[in-house]
């Protein structure tokens, strides 16, 4: 067994392995080179088109004009992909500030009835208690409706 380890650590084999690793290892060097001089290359590139007399000199471009969030929402530039962040949706709505959707408040029940109830955009109104019925008008926006309930009490017509 000895012998047979012996003859693969020896030899033509392993003269063989060494000669294709500084092959390897010198192609290797030889890209690191190359990739060095194209990232050179392409920085002249880049500051040639920044600098173009036909093109004319252009600053970079601020990520949040024109603004990419939704209609209200501030928008920040960003070092991160994709260079900018929106701030929150606007009350009503619910999204990640560059989509927001309208919240359907109704779904959440906060009229007297189901039918009562108004979904505008951003919030919701509660129409006005049915006869024979008192109660104050409700309108609210968003998680509102969670919390504020309309309340159409019955009105005793035969107390004066």
């Amino acid at each position: 067994v000895n012998g047979d380890v012996g003859s693969l650590l020896g030899g033509d084999h392993t003269k063989a392995l060494i000669g294709q690793l500084i092959i390897f290892n010198q192609i290797l060097g030889e890209l690191r080179l190359d990739i060095r001089e194209q990232v050179k290359e392409m920085a002249l590139i880049r500051n040639s088109i920044l600098e173009c007399q036909v093109c004319g000199f252009h600053e970079p471009r601020s990520r949040c004009s024109p603004n990419p969030c939704y209609k209200g929402v501030a928008c920040l530039e960003s070092l991160q992909y994709p260079g900018f962040t929106c701030g929150a949706c606007p009350p009503g709505t619910s999204g990640n500030g560059t989509h927001c959707e309208d919240i359907d408040e109704c779904s959440l029940q906060p009229c007297f009835s189901p039918e009562a109830c108004v979904n505008t955009v951003g919030g919701f109104s509660c129409r006005p208690c049915p006869p024979g019925l008192w109660g104050a008008p409700l309108a609210g926006t968003g998680l509102d409706a969670k919390t504020h309930r309309q309340e159409c009490v019955d009105v005793d017509e035969c107390v004066e």
